[in-house]
């Protein structure tokens, strides 16, 4: 279950119904592990959608980072 996965050391989160191993990208994030912890463990899509929203031109830099990190 996604809920399990919701620490420092095994960190899972989904976004639009796929579910990504964050983990590796906890010390990378550009808003800090803090913010990316908030959706560990849960669907995350709101708040990507709220907040990479607003930063829409890096968007895609954020989407290639979680898919291929």
């Amino acid at each position: 279950m996604l809920k399990q996965h919701n620490t420092r050391q095994d960190a899972w989160t989904a976004i639009n119904g796929k579910v990504y191993n964050v983990t590796p990208y906890l010390a990378f994030h550009p808003g800090g592990e803090k913010e990316l912890m908030r959706v560990a463990g849960r669907d995350g899509t709101k708040l990507f959608g709220v907040l990479c929203g607003q930063l829409s031109k890096f968007r895609w830099i954020l989407i290639l980072n979680l898919m291929f990190f």
